[in-house]
């Protein structure tokens, strides 16, 4: 059935309306109950992404329900998460661990590239960790580096908190 959807009519605006996802061979439904929101998804509201197009229904990873059980979509078949539903392979699905919450899966993709990174580059206590995107992934480096005993700052874009 139809479900709420943010879309981008035209770059810089977004609108809710109804959609229904296309469901292509494969496919399965997912009721979205949470979804991050990436800079990826804020380049497509905003038409700078490519491979996307104005009245694309945003949003690239998130958490739900699809046949009874808590998954994680990482990589939506058409549209996309910002949705009351999605449509994505089964196969691309992640199931839930129990005790979870769907806000947090929805940014298990996010924090694991983080956590990822500074596996790459440790930080030690007393290190300063200079993170260059206040992005989705860059807060959850911030907030790991933190909790690694480092001193961590992210750069913003010009005028961003502005005001």
């Amino acid at each position: 059935g139809l479900a709420p959807a943010l879309r981008p009519p035209r770059a810089g605006s977004l609108s809710l309306e109804d959609a229904e996802p296309e469901l292509s061979e494969g496919d399965v439904l997912v009721d979205m109950k949470a979804s991050a929101v990436t800079g990826r998804d804020l380049f497509a509201v905003y038409g700078y992404a490519s491979g996307t197009s104005s009245g694309s229904v945003a949003g690239l990873t998130g958490a739900g329900l699809s046949g009874g059980r808590a998954v994680l979509v990482t990589k939506p078949s058409r549209g996309g998460t910002w949705s009351g539903s999605a449509a994505a392979a089964a196969g691309e699905l992640v199931p839930l661990p129990e005790g979870i919450s769907m806000q947090d899966a929805a940014l298990l993709p996010a924090a694991a590239t983080a956590h990822l990174a500074l596996q790459l580059a440790p930080p030690s206590p007393g290190d300063v960790v200079l993170v260059n995107t206040a992005s989705t992934t860059g807060l959850a480096a911030v907030q790991l580096a933190v909790a690694a005993g480092a001193s961590a700052a992210a750069v913003l874009p010009p005028g961003a908190g502005a005001g």
